[in-house]
């Protein structure tokens, strides 16, 4: 698993990339002439690329959280 600011890096790259703001609480629209399928898989790679790094700190820190909040966001 490769490490989460790596992969925030990633996300907020192609961000940027489309004319957007880095950060998770920005839209992104896609830019006048990109084809539908071309701003989707952009788009399937920003959000996978922000769920991996929010796993990836979660099982960092996994230890330091309660067993209520061990099953809220593992669902074990």
């Amino acid at each position: 698993m490769q490490r989460p600011n790596r992969l925030l890096h990633r996300a907020n790259k192609r961000r940027v990339a489309l004319g957007g703001h880095a950060g998770a609480g920005y839209r992104v629209d896609r830019l006048k002439g990109m084809w539908h399928k071309t701003f989707d898989a952009y788009l399937e790679e920003i959000f996978w690329a922000e769920d991996q790094a929010n796993l990836a700190f979660m099982c960092r820190f996994a230890g330091r959280l309660s067993a209520e909040e061990l099953d809220m966001y593992f669902g074990g």
